[in-house]
């Protein structure tokens, strides 16, 4: 599903903290002109972004950028940018796996925005603020190719 109900222009901007560096970023800066060749290229070769969470309950918000089905108690939730389809947000809904949750009786969502360099895309400011439980901002690893090609051990 496209997101596309919801447009970010006509919403005030996101408060931006500054996440800490990632514990790569962190050991290059430290290990400084230090570092093997070995460390750097496996250091630098994963790929972070500035990312940011909100944990809600607001079911309308859901309902109108995710294909939701209730009767399925589904928890995971992906959606593209019509704009830019190589774009997606992410929402899990933390009740369906989180069992001390569903006695409250109200769904509790995480809905993650990717990579703030186009946060121009980003429905956040949709988000309901009276329902917003918590937001943080993180630094994250991106799942590319190349993390895979040269990162992880096979």
């Amino acid at each position: 599903m496209h997101v596309s109900r919801c447009r970010r222009a006509a919403q005030v901007p996101v408060a931006e903290a500054q996440p800490r560096l990632s514990p790569a970023e962190t050991t290059l800066r430290l290990l400084g002109d230090g570092a093997s060749w070995l460390e750097r290229r496996l250091l630098s070769n994963v790929t972070y972004y500035t990312d940011y969470a909100i944990t809600h309950t607001d079911e309308a918000y859901m309902q109108s950028n995710h294909d939701m089905r209730p009767e399925q108690r589904d928890n995971y939730f992906v959606s593209n940018y019509d704009s830019d389809p190589g774009k997606i947000e992410m929402s899990f809904n933390l009740t369906t796996y989180q069992p001390h949750l569903a006695a409250s009786g109200v769904d509790v969502y995480q809905t993650y925005y990717l990579d703030k360099q186009v946060k121009h895309l980003w429905t956040d400011a949709c988000v309901d603020k009276s329902k917003i439980l918590t937001q943080r901002w993180m630094r994250q690893f991106a799942h590319t190719w190349q993390h895979f090609a040269f990162f992880v051990p096979w």
